[in-house]
């Protein structure tokens, strides 16, 4: 009997320790597609944010966020647990910057320690000098701390300037306990080598989310700045240093996996995982769970050469001709499709076409993707925005088979 990927359960739960500003966002936003609505939490350690703090934790299949690798000890035993971890310095510069960016109201908000505030009116050379105990504690050591504290993390933060050979020896044995650990330097690889551990689609490259901006290149920093940084950041160093040895290896480790089972009819509802491109996070609405798509966004097919009929839901759009100039295009042929009219306003496209490759991809095509605070000067919504779905299927109406490369 052939092996299968890991199926993640209440009892069998996937745990993503999230240190910040290792590209987390990004892959916080891959473990949304990978599982159902109401299947994956968020966590964090911030004593503010309760709603995240119950106990006894729910039971999920998968949790994510700022929480300590000893967060697991809350977990069923048979929890699979990843992480990414990050150059020190560049991670230092990336918080500090990030913080910079978003100003010293929404840090309050946000919960990181008051005594670091001042950040916000300082350069990192002033930040470093000035305020060193602070600084030491967010720029420092931090991904030691994740892995090596022996606190959960729940309701208590992670920032202290004081971590300790103890701590790095502990997070030495978190790594060697650990299914999958990433390097954000190597971005796309370490997200495609996931995927492929766990049997998941692959995105071409990795989400992009929550990225820093107007960072400065860890070149550019002052010399005097760099070495105060390298000795606050030396046990970080060394695990990073530590994880990149054993990264190929890794990769030669990975499994393959045989095919998705075939079926008649596949579908796609906002509800379920999604395995593709061009598709924002899932929302939740009167009607029902939808995603927005972009301007073009598409789903991969594992088929049998033969005619499908596709039927695709949509609840809403920007503009009106974003309706009138839909398009659905398998393997970039359009199809020719007929609209009808649901409750609330949604459309429903209905279409038929041919399969022709055993490989093929199904894409939603709109005239332009439009940005609400562009129409609405009181949106604070910069995406860019095509149509909401609600539900898609691809449906075999002759011989042949299908299959979608779904999360387990």
């Amino acid at each position: 009997m052939p092996l299968l990927p890991p199926s993640f359960s209440p009892q069998r739960p996937l745990f993503y320790v999230h240190i910040p500003k290792v590209g987390g966002m990004s892959l916080e936003a891959l473990l949304d597609d990978c599982f159902p609505a109401g299947a994956a939490r968020r966590i964090e350690h911030h004593p503010d944010r309760a709603p995240s703090l119950q106990d006894p934790m729910p039971l999920l299949s998968c949790y994510f966020g700022h929480v300590s690798y000893r967060f697991r000890d809350l977990l069923p035993h048979d929890t699979t647990v990843f992480t990414f971890l990050r150059d020190p310095i560049d991670r230092a510069l990336s918080v500090f910057y990030y913080w910079q960016s978003l100003g010293r109201d929404h840090l309050i908000c946000s919960g990181i320690p008051q005594d670091a505030l001042p950040c916000v009116g300082l350069t990192i050379d002033e930040f470093v000098s000035r305020m060193p105990r602070q600084a030491r504690a967010v720029l420092g050591n931090v991904q030691t701390s994740y892995l090596g504290s022996d606190r959960p993390y729940v309701g208590s933060s992670p920032y202290n300037d004081t971590q300790s050979t103890a701590d790095f020896d502990r997070a030495m044995k978190a790594l060697d306990e650990m299914a999958f650990v990433g390097l954000t330097e190597r971005m796309d690889e370490s997200v495609a080598s996931l995927c492929r551990l766990f049997g998941w689609f692959a995105p071409t490259s990795a989400p992009h989310v929550n990225q820093t901006p107007k960072r400065p290149a860890s070149s550019k920093l002052d010399s005097r700045t760099r070495g105060i940084l390298e000795e606050w950041t030396a046990l970080d160093a060394a695990l990073v240093s530590e994880a990149r040895a054993r990264y190929d290896e890794q990769l030669r480790r990975l499994p393959t996996w045989p095919a998705p089972e075939p079926a008649s009819q596949v579908e796609f509802t906002g509800a379920g995982p999604m395995a593709g491109w061009g598709w924002h996070r899932r929302q939740q609405g009167s009607h029902g769970w939808y995603r927005w798509t972009t301007q073009r966004a598409g789903l991969p097919l594992a088929v049998r050469p033969g005619p499908v009929q596709v039927t695709l839901d949509v609840l809403a759009t920007i503009d009106p001709a974003q309706f009138e100039g839909l398009q659905l295009l398998l393997d970039d042929r359009p199809l020719e499709s007929r609209r009808s009219s649901l409750r609330g306003g949604a459309m429903r496209y209905t279409a038929t076409g041919e399969i022709t490759l055993p490989s093929s991809r199904l894409e939603i095509v709109v005239p332009q993707a439009i940005r609400p605070c562009d129409r609405d000067p009181g949106s604070t919504d910069t995406r860019v925005l095509g149509v909401a779905v609600s539900r898609l299927s691809v449906r075999s109406t002759g011989s042949g088979w299908l299959s979608w490369p779904w999360a387990s």
